[in-house]
């Protein structure tokens, strides 16, 4: 028997499984670059009511369940979440909810996501999209998703994209508006 033959055979063999070549596929080293990073959250906020003041006045208030803030964005992640509009006399113009948000603190900007829906206190109007942007500074609510707006006297608006004060009362729906409106007898 060739000693030197086996010896260099079990050589190989122990040189390819330490090496990790055993024929089996291993867990290669993970490449930073094939990794888009997305740093940790500097707060995670569990339970909160977030109140948005804007020249001391009282604008928004903002419940959730989870929230994520990440100080380098300045800007807080949201997770089923409720929101309390009001006027400049600090009166409820509209409550709305949705599964998440984004909540911008160095602007008056929240994107609400997911199962968005909003109640006018003013007029009974039901607002219902999957996205819409809150602005502060117009007091306006913005979006180029599809709408649906039911009024309290059974009236439903459908359209694509949207503009509308925060209590519902002036709405503008920018293409393919569609009504069905209940008969006054």
């Amino acid at each position: 028997m060739n000693y030197c033959k086996v010896y260099t055979s079990l050589f190989v063999v122990f040189f390819f499984i330490l090496s990790g070549c055993d024929g089996r596929e291993k867990n290669r080293p993970v490449d930073i670059s094939d990794i888009q990073e997305k740093s940790l959250p500097d707060y995670v906020l569990e339970d909160v009511t977030h109140y948005h003041y804007e020249n001391g006045i009282l604008k928004l208030k903002i419940n959730f369940e989870k929230g994520k803030f990440y100080s380098a964005e300045d800007e807080l992640y949201v997770e089923n979440c409720t929101f309390i509009y009001y006027d400049i006399n600090e009166n409820l113009l509209s409550r709305g909810r949705s599964k998440k948000a984004k909540v911008f603190s160095d602007q008056s900007l929240i994107i609400a996501e997911n199962e968005v829906v909003i109640v006018s206190e003013v007029n009974g109007g039901v607002l219902e999209t999957e996205y819409l942007e809150w602005h502060g500074q117009g007091d306006q609510f913005l979006t180029d998703s599809p709408v649906t707006i039911t009024h309290k006297n059974g009236d439903i608006i459908t359209g694509i994209g949207m503009v509308a004060d925060i209590a519902l009362r002036f709405v503008t729906i920018q293409k393919d508006v569609k009504g069905s409106f209940r008969s006054s007898v």
